[in-house]
């Protein structure tokens, strides 16, 4: 059960979260929400000096996508389906930002993070791991996973 409940997006935190933890995790959260940067700036004050922040995000540019869009197919993860119709989103109707590392990075550092690693969680087709994240680059997995940083 989670200690606090609330709606991240755009909101202030709860002065319950300010610089408390030495580390937080993000996962696969990003991705919907609509005010990325009011939520960093919250994450990063619930975070004491050299805390950690644990992200991972969906990859738009990993190497199944950039497959599929050879053969005119839209990525997987993808927000660009919203404005067609949510009907044929198949499940990701609710991601309003796509990432790449790129992205992230900016992402990241306009919040004043280092990044002490990036990685990838692989490749995967059909739920099975096709690629092993040691031998994917963090830019062609199908998710970011990024360790980085709050400087003191």
């Amino acid at each position: 059960d989670a200690d606090v409940s609330m709606n991240v997006d755009g909101e202030s935190f709860s002065n319950e979260l300010g610089k408390r933890y030495d580390v937080v995790v993000v996962s696969e959260v990003l991705e919907h929400i609509v005010h990325t940067d009011a939520f960093m700036v919250e994450t990063k004050k619930c975070l004491l000096p050299d805390g950690t922040l644990v992200l991972s995000v969906p990859n738009i540019c990993c190497l199944k996508n950039r497959f599929k869009l050879l053969f005119g197919k839209f990525p997987t993860y993808g927000c660009t389906r919203l404005g067609i119709d949510p009907a044929i989103s198949s499940g990701d109707n609710f991601h309003v930002r796509d990432f790449n590392v790129d992205v992230l990075k900016l992402c990241l550092s306009k919040h004043g993070f280092v990044i002490d690693e990036m990685l990838s969680s692989g490749v995967f087709v059909r739920d099975r791991k096709i690629v092993p994240h040691w031998l994917c680059p963090a830019g062609l997995g199908d998710h970011i996973i990024v360790v980085a940083r709050k400087p003191s």
